[in-house]
């Protein structure tokens, strides 16, 4: 946590990134996880940024609620 606002970053095994599609598939996944009523109640309006990375520590994916 920086600031107020927590990071995550989740190392893949991946060389190179997904297709677009899987990508936003993976986003949507997080956010409606990130949605349920059980998880709200825990992270309430908490500012946070997930970040996938691929094996060279590049980011793919980044999902924020800033």
């Amino acid at each position: 946590m920086k600031d107020g606002h927590s990071y995550v970053w989740i190392k893949t095994d991946l060389d190179k990134p997904l297709p677009q599609e899987q990508i936003v598939e993976i986003e949507k996944a997080v956010q409606d996880y990130l949605a349920l009523p059980e998880i709200q109640e825990k992270i309430h309006d908490d500012e946070y940024t997930i970040e996938f990375l691929l094996k060279n520590g590049k980011s793919f994916v980044e999902i924020t609620n800033q």
